[in-house]
């Protein structure tokens, strides 16, 4: 490739937990350049472009790499001693025996998990993709090739091909994720393979847009199915699902919870994730407002928005009960103008507002709630 201009960074003890790194292959040397989270996000989304600008323009190999830490947020033991479980993580960077990657039909990886597996795996995982389709013809829907990890963390890559999504086909979409999945779970069970651990990323719900929800819960589903009813031989001790995504880990972490339940991971060690005054218990949880069963929802709002579409908050919580709660919030407040934030509360469809304390200075006009109609 010839000589190029090594980028250096001014302190070689940048913090892990505060930057991502740009990994870029040179020859026989690596080339890393420190980026913060938040220009790490943008490249992930556009990975495939970048890397293949990349390559083209200056013939390097450029793969994005995050050094956050693993987070498993569920586990459950099932029979046999074997575990599911749901981990935040980089699938790239994942240690476990066999890593699942979402191929298409020719193990061609020109995007999204597949194009980061196989550049993070190197050239040896790529020619034996390139040898398996030269020999075998390219794969149907729903089944796998094996090939060796390369430079992962892994003993084997499974290239499982998941469907692409059609609306018009939503159940033969559904019955080919499942006929991937068991594929998958034929080939780690079987005991001439030495699979003890396998993580499977959210098949077809990348590039291919199969709803994640029900991807989510195809996949534990058909997991669930097949721990129950096929026979297990023993050496195959964990299933974990795993993606880098927070929110495609937390529609993975609630299949798990409704179809397998029991959640058996604790918090850390002296994680403060709750305090408790005066019998009052003041909870951090992370989620979706709009999921969430409790009595009351707090949400902050304009009271000239007449629809209350503007805020994350009031567009997370419209749903059935949506235009009842906006009638008796207008017939409410009809003649109320606010000049400052208030805080909306919703119960039982109705709409009330108090004054936050911090405004009670202001000179704005109280509201007082009327009765139920």
């Amino acid at each position: 490739m010839g000589n190029m201009m090594k980028l250096l960074t001014s302190s070689s003890e940048t913090s892990q937990h505060d930057h991502a790194e740009l990994t870029v292959p040179v020859d026989e040397e690596m080339l890393s350049i420190p980026i913060s989270n938040s220009v790490y996000a943008i490249l992930k989304r556009r990975e495939n472009y970048l890397c293949s600008l990349l390559h083209k323009k200056y013939g390097c190999i450029a793969v994005l790499k995050s050094p956050r830490n693993p987070i498993e947020v569920f586990r459950k033991s099932l029979k046999e001693g074997v575990d599911v479980s749901v981990w935040v993580d980089d699938l790239t960077r994942h240690e476990a025996d066999a890593l699942v990657n979402a191929a298409n039909e020719y193990l061609h990886h020109f995007g999204g998990l597949a194009f980061a597996l196989v550049k993070a795996g190197g050239p040896d995982v790529e020619e034996q993709c390139k040898h398996f389709i030269e020999k075998n013809g390219p794969l149907s829907v729903g089944q796998i090739a094996v090939t060796s990890g390369g430079r992962l963390h892994c003993k084997q890559v499974i290239h499982a091909v998941g469907p692409r999504w059609s609306e018009d086909q939503s159940e033969e979409c559904c019955l080919k994720l499942e006929m991937a999945i068991i594929n998958i779970l034929k080939y780690v069970n079987a005991p001439e393979n030495n699979i003890r651990s396998v993580a499977i990323p959210a098949l077809s719900s990348g590039i291919f847009n199969f709803p994640p929800d029900l991807c989510a819960r195809v996949i534990v589903r058909t997991i669930k199915n097949f721990i129950q009813l096929a026979p297990l031989f023993g050496y195959l001790q964990e299933i974990r699902l795993v993606n880098i995504d927070e929110m495609t880990v937390e529609v993975m972490r609630r299949a798990c919870d409704e179809l397998l339940g029991g959640n058996e991971v604790l918090p850390p060690s002296g994680a403060a994730d709750a305090i408790t005054v005066r019998d009052l218990c003041l909870q951090i949880k992370r989620g979706n407002i709009e999921m969430q069963k409790t009595a009351v929802i707090i949400n902050s709002v304009v009271v000239q928005d007449d629809d209350h579409s503007q805020g994350t908050v009031s567009r997370a919580t419209q749903g059935k009960h949506a235009p009842i709660c906006r009638s008796h919030f207008l017939m409410s407040y009809v003649n109320i103008r606010l000049k400052v934030p208030d805080l909306c509360v919703q119960k039982d469809t109705m709409w009330t507002l108090s004054r936050c304390s911090m405004w009670n200075s202001c000179p704005v006009p109280k509201a007082t709630r009327r009765s139920r109609p």
